[in-house]
């Protein structure tokens, strides 16, 4: 793997990186990576704490990395995705009811435009 994914998941000596303090995650991604093109990560779980996740253009991975791990914590989520990526989520369960504290789910196509968030 090379590139963004793997240097925002392993470091320079191929360890895992974890980010146990962060809540705010924003992505943004050219539209022209597809989550075919992408090697499916090992099982980490990078960001264990996040409560807001915020993703333009197409999702980048193919598998369900940015969803691990945070079930208990995850509140909003911001995602723009294409019908292959929804199926892949869909395989990964990302879209069930686990996410005990999700609040607020804005799904649009790629290139959606949104409203300003809701004040929380």
């Amino acid at each position: 793997m090379t590139g963004m994914p793997k240097t925002l998941f392993y470091d320079a000596d191929d360890n895992v990186v974890v980010y146990p303090n962060l809540i705010d995650f924003q992505l943004g991604v050219f539209p022209r990576i597809r989550s075919s093109d992408m090697e499916s990560i090992a099982d980490i779980v990078p960001f264990p704490s996040l409560k807001k996740l915020k993703l333009r253009g197409m999702y980048p991975f193919a598998d369900d990395v940015l969803f691990r791990g945070n079930i208990t914590t995850l509140e909003y989520l911001e995602i723009s995705i294409g019908g292959s990526d929804v199926v892949m989520l869909n395989d990964y369960k990302v879209f069930e009811s686990k996410h005990k504290v999700l609040r607020t789910v804005r799904i649009g196509d790629i290139g959606f435009s949104s409203a300003p968030e809701p004040e929380t």
